[in-house]
């Protein structure tokens, strides 16, 4: 027990009298959810625990102890391997019913100083409440809320949790020759397919947030529905499973974190993006094959003198006749 990281972890149970063995006050630190570390000397012999006292602190809403985040404060984090810390954030921001306070705690630490400059520098430029920095922390519990809400796969509530973190870090501008949002990634060991699929719900959720506000009403066309197909197709293209509803929940999301907290906590879940979900049901209407996560694609090939479109491989694509001799995206 003297070797794990935090007293609420070095826990034990005698099976023959079915006791709990609690030598180091574990039960009372969750009694008073605290996170309290066992012995200073073996803590600092692993860097990952400084981000599981992160990842713990949103999971559970435990506060850390002030001699606990001063031990965090001096390991050393270069050093770690990225794969360990992906982990970390993964269960963090999948798990989390209110991530800002991860955030919050992972800042305090040092952690942002040390492996992750980017949200470092989100936090120094645009503090304050009307900040970057604090509409990103209220959307991004948003965005949790959201994904227990609607029951989101992991991989969805992946790519909308990553996406509300690039967002924000995107805003700041490039740093070197890469995005915030690319170096962000990397740094948290985020896969090829969650990156591509957050960066295009970035890319794309903007017009997802102009027909959200123009659905239902009488200034709707059918090119606003061209629009929609054209939405649906570049979603395709990232080959990860998003949809339409993808970008409309991180519009939804952001829009949130644009109000103040007053606001934020007086308009609460429903009466927030309810033009979202107006969106929704009319992409279901335009093509409801765009309601799966992964749509068979389609392609046009000539045959006795005519093209036809029929599966194949060049993305989920809406067509209609232009003549017997070509089939025209739409």
């Amino acid at each position: 027990a003297r070797r794990r990281d935090l007293t609420i972890n070095a826990l034990g149970l005698d099976l023959l009298t079915g006791e709990i063995l609690d030598s180091y006050g574990g039960l009372l630190d969750i009694q008073n959810r605290r996170l309290r570390h066992v012995d200073p000397e073996t803590f600092v012999d692993d860097p990952l625990r400084v981000f599981r006292v992160m990842q713990f602190a949103g999971r559970f809403g435990f506060a850390v102890d002030a001699e606990t985040a001063e031990l965090c404060r001096s390991v050393p984090l270069e050093y770690l391997a990225k794969e360990r810390m992906g982990e970390e954030w993964d269960k963090m921001l999948l798990k989390s019913p209110k991530p800002s306070v991860a955030l919050g705690v992972a800042r305090g630490l040092g952690i942002f100083g040390q492996r992750h400059t980017g949200l470092d520098r989100l936090y120094v430029a645009s503090a304050g409440e009307a900040g970057d920095w604090a509409k990103a922390l209220r959307s991004l519990d948003m965005a949790a809320l959201i994904v227990r809400l609607r029951g989101l796969s992991d991989e969805r509530a992946r790519h909308l949790m990553f996406a509300v973190i690039g967002q924000a870090l995107d805003k700041q501008g490039a740093y070197g020759d890469k995005k915030e949002s690319e170096l962000f990634f990397e740094e948290a060991d985020l896969s090829s397919k969650a990156a591509a699929g957050a960066r295009y719900l970035i890319q794309h959720y903007p017009t997802a947030d102009r027909l959200a506000a123009l659905v239902g009403t009488k200034d709707w066309t059918s090119e606003h529905d061209a629009d929609l197909r054209r939405l649906s197709f570049d979603l395709g293209r990232a080959k990860a499973g998003l949809m339409v509803e993808d970008t409309a929940l991180l519009a939804w999301a952001l829009r949130f974190g644009r109000l103040s907290n007053e606001a934020a906590v007086k308009n609460g879940l429903a009466s927030v993006y309810p033009a979202g979900d107006a969106l929704e049901r009319r992409a279901s209407g335009v093509a409801p094959v765009w309601k799966d996560a992964r749509p068979k694609p389609l392609r046009a090939v000539r045959a006795l003198g005519g093209v036809y479109a029929q599966p194949g491989d060049a993305g989920p694509v809406a067509c209609r006749w232009r003549d017997r001799r070509s089939v025209r995206a739409v």
